[in-house]
């Protein structure tokens, strides 16, 4: 992975030093626009909302 992201090793686990917390970061990347929703302040709907639009993706 850090060959592929131009930096070395080092870099990458000084920025994320357990290998699960980079790969939940780039997760959560990758499904950026899938989980950001609105805050309408309604939060069953919100979160009705969000869980639809997750399980649809």
């Amino acid at each position: 992975m850090a060959h592929l992201s131009g930096v070395s090793k080092t870099t990458l686990y000084k920025w994320w030093p357990p290998k699960g917390a980079l790969a939940l970061d780039g997760y959560f990347h990758a499904v950026e626009e899938t989980l950001a929703f609105e805050d309408t302040g309604d939060l069953r709907a919100d979160l009705t909302r969000q869980l639809c639009a997750f399980r649809t993706s």
